[in-house]
């Protein structure tokens, strides 16, 4: 999902059409089908679901987060390896996992196997974001009292804090240039979208508005930014230029649309909906938000190779 946001159980169901995989995409994702949190990849017509990850289930905290508050501490009894990233090279996945104890992130290979452990401390660290050349990770962490972003090199080694603010910074994620990183933050007062140089300077705020910006996605090309936007009165999926104007929104509807992830071509988006009133599922739409396909699948932060 991108974040630490309250999570639904989530059973996988397969049934896709409209969309074919002659490219050889593939989707990978996080759901509970087993009852903890797992990686998974599949192929972009919703075919093949393999489970990359399979950590035993133990009581951990989730963070709950509402409009009024920041993220709480909530007692549950699953493990957690969640939030994806696929390398540039597509070899590898870097994710996030409760599985020392603490949150903290991982990276392994594509078929789930050499798993490796980069970050260690007694805070949370989430939602990783690979940089384009593949030497580095961006992620959030809590290691300083509040959510910040921070990169490490791909290995574990040099740790370096980006932002450093007494508010929640979260879901990095890195311009295809490499040169920006773009994230959320409730800095003034609610989320909006941020975006800063790679060495975290030259912050500029991209969105303004009285409600919740947040899961910036870059397009391949660099040109624009989808993200989730509850300014509608309910989650949509917009996207605008990469300086903040030229906003559009791609979906309306009355139920919840989220985590908006490009295909590689820039052509398509997938994101996450719970608007047939059920655990949210995956749907795709084309990049101007016609063309919606139900991919009838449930899980949570979906990530195109």
């Amino acid at each position: 999902m991108r974040r630490f946001l309250p999570i639904l159980a989530a059973a996988v169901v397969l049934v896709f059409a409209g969309c074919s995989n002659e490219n050889g995409e593939l989707i990978a994702f996080m759901s509970d089908r087993d009852g903890d949190y797992e990686i998974f990849v599949m192929d972009a017509d919703g075919t093949n679901v393999r489970q990359l990850t399979d950590d035993p289930d133990r009581p951990i905290e989730r963070l709950t987060v509402t409009h009024q508050t920041k993220p709480v501490p909530e007692k549950f009894n699953h493990d957690y390896d969640g939030d994806p990233a696929w390398s540039p090279d597509g070899n590898r996945i870097a994710f996030q996992s409760d599985r020392d104890g603490d949150h903290e992130i991982f990276v392994m290979d594509a078929d789930g196997t050499h798993v490796q452990q980069l970050t260690d401390s007694d805070n949370r660290n989430g939602n990783p974001a690979w940089s384009p050349d593949g030497n580095r990770i961006a992620f959030q962490s809590s290691r300083d009292g509040d959510h910040d972003i921070f990169v490490v090199d791909a290995d574990g080694t040099h740790l370096q804090q980006l932002t450093d603010s007494d508010h929640y910074d979260g879901n990095p994620a890195w311009s295809p240039d490499g040169n920006r990183i773009a994230f959320q933050s409730d800095r003034d007062g609610v989320w909006e979208i941020f975006v800063m140089d790679a060495d975290g300077t030259n912050l500029q705020q991209l969105t303004d508005n009285d409600d919740w910006d947040q899961f910036p996605a870059w397009s391949p090309d660099g040109t624009r930014i989808a993200f989730q936007s509850d300014r509608d009165g309910d989650a949509e999926i917009f996207v605008m230029d990469a300086d903040g104007t030229n906003v559009q929104q791609l979906t309306d509807n009355d139920s919840y649309d989220e985590n908006p992830a490009w295909s590689p071509d820039g052509n398509r988006i997938v994101f996450v909906s719970d608007r047939e009133q059920k655990p949210k599922e995956f749907f795709v739409m084309d990049a101007d938000g016609t063309n919606v396909v139900t991919i009838n699948q449930r899980g949570l932060s979906p990530v195109w190779r």
